[in-house]
C-alpha cells in the first residue's frame, strides 16, 4: 500500500535532510552545447544468490517491478552517500 511504502521510506530516510537537492559532484564543467557520443560503460556485479531472492520476492509481495525497485534503492544510497550536503 502506498501509506505503508511512505511509512518505509519516512522510517528508512529518518535523520536525513530531505528539504535539500542532491547535488552530485562531476569531473568538469559541462557547456550546453557540447557534443555527447552517447558512449557508456557496462561494470557486472553480483549481489549473491540470497541478496537477489530477497530482491525478487520484495518487488513480488510489493507489486513494483524490479527497475523501480533498483531505482529506489539507487537513489537512497545515493541520498545517504552524499546526506544532502553540497
Amino acid at each position: 500500500s502506498m501509506t505503508g511504502a511512505s511509512m518505509f521510506w519516512l522510517d528508512a530516510l529518518h535523520g536525513c535532510k530531505l528539504d535539500q537537492p542532491l547535488l552530485l559532484p562531476f569531473d568538469r564543467y559541462r557547456l550546453s552545447n557540447e557534443h555527447r557520443t552517447g558512449r557508456g560503460t557496462s561494470i557486472p556485479f553480483d549481489f549473491g544468490q540470497d541478496l537477489s531472492h530477497d530482491f525478487l520476492i520484495h518487488a513480488s509481495l510489493n507489486s513494483i517491478s524490479l527497475e523501480e525497485l533498483a531505482l529506489a534503492t539507487y537513489y537512497v544510497f545515493l541520498f545517504k552517500l552524499t546526506n544532502g550536503e553540497k
